[in-house]
């Protein structure tokens, strides 16, 4: 029974979707009380294609293919008893996305692509996922707002991590348009646990955070061009934090982290340009902090041992600092 009620509301979402494109615009909408139904619209018009699909009680399934620009899709999928609910919606240029979910475990996928796309997901229940399912019901979260032109974003998780990416690309003159320069943010994170990471970048920039253990913590905020961060937070890194600051309309700055061992804190500040820090900790309960306010300006921390700290201050140009620290309780600070 809930096959042949499927299948006649799916061919009547279908047969208007095909009147409309005739016209140059798509209309569509599907609503499905009960279990277990499986909803799919496919909008084939060159602009403006409109679908809407409703679906109440549980472990129900609804798909919005858009490939015309300028596309709305919103999906509402309301839980009766708490069971799950699958949602997936593609679309193109200029285009809004709103799924809205309720129940426990309930996964969504957005894919946008081209520009001044908008995309809204609201869930509310229990192990929730934004994205792709690692197939094993870990409660994955996270979610990705990009603004501007040719953003790029990839997030894989196979544990309860947390991950937060925000880019938007602004010109090199301002002034919105790239006169041949690109506006390309990139952003990778990969988590295998219980961790969370924070991306901001605004310019042209290219962020990496890789989180094997724990208790991690990534925070990466750019604001600029040309600058790159990577954060590596090993398995044994457990309650390890990392923080990347290349602010103040710095170009062309790298900052490296890499966190080996647990209970370890690692800070670098760049507000210059063409500066480089790199922090490498490799035991526990290490401190280290780069700070570089000038131009071209080289800075690196090697930790080892057992509650070690580090400081380096760099405010002035053509500057370069190390310090290697093993052993424990040792204290060590170079300001230029």
């Amino acid at each position: 029974m809930k096959r042949s009620i499927f299948a006649s509301v799916s061919a009547a979402a279908l047969l208007l979707a095909g009147a409309a494109s005739a016209q140059g615009m798509n209309t569509a909408q599907v609503q499905q009380p009960g279990n277990n139904n499986n909803a799919a619209i496919n909008q084939t018009a060159a602009t403006g294609g409109t679908s809407r699909i409703d679906q109440t009680s549980d472990y129900n399934r609804a798909t919005n293919t858009q490939s015309g620009d300028s596309s709305d899709s919103n999906i509402v999928q309301n839980s009766g008893e708490g069971g799950s609910h699958r949602a997936n919606v593609n679309q193109n240029d200029d285009s809004t996305s709103t799924v809205y979910q309720s129940g426990n475990r309930n996964q969504a996928t957005v894919n946008q692509n081209g520009d001044f796309n908008t995309s809204n997901v609201n869930q509310s229940g229990d192990d929730g996922r934004v994205g792709t399912s690692d197939g094993n019901n870990n409660p994955l979260t996270w979610g990705v707002n990009q603004q501007g032109d040719y953003n790029s974003s990839d997030v894989q998780q196979s544990g309860p991590g947390s991950v937060t990416v925000s880019q938007d690309s602004t010109s090199r003159d301002g002034l919105g348009d790239t006169n041949g320069d690109s506006l390309y943010n990139r952003s990778t994170v990969t988590q295998n646990g219980s961790s969370v990471a924070q991306i901001s970048q605004v310019g042209e920039n290219v962020s990496m955070v890789d989180q094997q253990g724990n208790g991690q913590s990534a925070y990466i905020q750019q604001v600029g061009y040309d600058n790159s961060s990577m954060v590596n937070q090993r398995v044994g890194a457990s309650n390890s934090d990392a923080t990347v600051n290349q602010t103040e309309d710095g170009n062309g700055n790298s900052a490296t982290i890499d966190q080996q061992e647990g209970d370890n804190s690692a800070t670098i500040n760049q507000s210059g340009d063409r500066n480089t820090a790199e922090i490498t900790q490799s035991g526990e309960l290490l401190l280290a902090s780069i700070s570089q306010s000038g131009n071209d300006n080289t800075a690196g921390i090697n930790q080892s041992g057992y509650n070690n700290n580090a400081q380096i201050s760099q405010a002035s140009d053509g500057n370069s600092a190390n310090i290697g620290q093993s052993g424990s309780n040792n204290v060590a600070v170079i300001n230029q």
